[in-house]
């Protein structure tokens, strides 16, 4: 029962792994991209952080102001985390986590729900492994909730994917997980970020299989998205190593 827990917990970690966000209004949207892009130094995102901040709050009160401040802590969380300032990242998360819980707290809404899920999923990583069996099945919890209240949440639907199909051999499913991340494009609403992260997150799966030549498809799919990107390159780049021996 351990073993299959934390099996379920990796599974989690790995789906997040790339995760963006959902719906970002436009004044996040800079951020979000320059996180994805991957060209920008820590500073010059931080300063996009900043003045997103300013913005939420000249502009939102209550749960949608805490909603769109978790979104924006998650966004520097994973800048942050690209670069190795993990303890950084880690407060980033924290916060983020805890402006998720106090807006589903006032207003439970399936962007509140989405929002505990990632931050905890990114969160529990730089934890201790005590905290990841006590809260790592909550990022499944939490991305129901979000399912429940929109069941077409592309991200949420993303981190229930991400079980079968980064899960450790013999917990796995990676052709269900594969065909899961496929049906988001269909029956989800994914945006630009949720689109790149499926792509990037199908073809992880098919090299797990072996299939780098199909994998290496999906992956510049991806980065038709955002070219920049150094983790989608070098999964590229060792796709497309392996595919040269076949």
């Amino acid at each position: 029962m351990v073993l299959m827990r934390c099996a379920l917990i990796v599974s989690f970690l790995f789906a997040a792994a790339a995760l963006g966000a959902e719906r970002s209004p436009q004044w996040v949207i800079p951020l979000r991209d320059a996180v994805h892009e991957q060209r920008l130094t820590v500073g010059e995102i931080r300063s996009l952080y900043l003045e997103a901040i300013s913005i939420a709050e000249r502009s939102l009160s209550g749960a949608p102001l805490y909603r769109k401040l978790s979104r924006i802590e998650f966004f520097m969380g994973r800048a942050m985390e690209f670069e190795g300032f993990r303890r950084e990242a880690r407060a980033h998360y924290e916060e983020g986590l805890r402006l998720a819980e106090r807006a589903v707290a006032i207003s439970p809404c399936e962007d509140g729900w989405t929002l505990r899920a990632k931050n905890l999923a990114f969160l529990i990583p730089m934890r201790s492994m005590a905290f990841a069996v006590v809260n790592g099945m909550d990022v499944e919890r939490f991305a129901a909730q979000a399912l429940a209240l929109d069941p077409k949440k592309a991200p949420a639907q993303y981190l229930i994917a991400g079980r079968w199909l980064f899960a450790p051999r013999g917990f796995s499913n990676i052709p269900r997980g594969i065909s899961m991340m496929e049906a988001i494009l269909t029956d989800g609403d994914p945006d630009k970020s949720d689109r790149f992260n499926i792509y990037s997150a199908i073809g992880r799966g098919l090299v797990r299989q072996g299939k780098y030549t199909d994998a290496i498809l999906w992956f510049d799919r991806a980065l038709d998205i955002f070219p920049t990107n150094r983790v989608v390159r070098e999964q590229l780049a060792v796709a497309e190593a392996n595919a040269v021996g076949l």
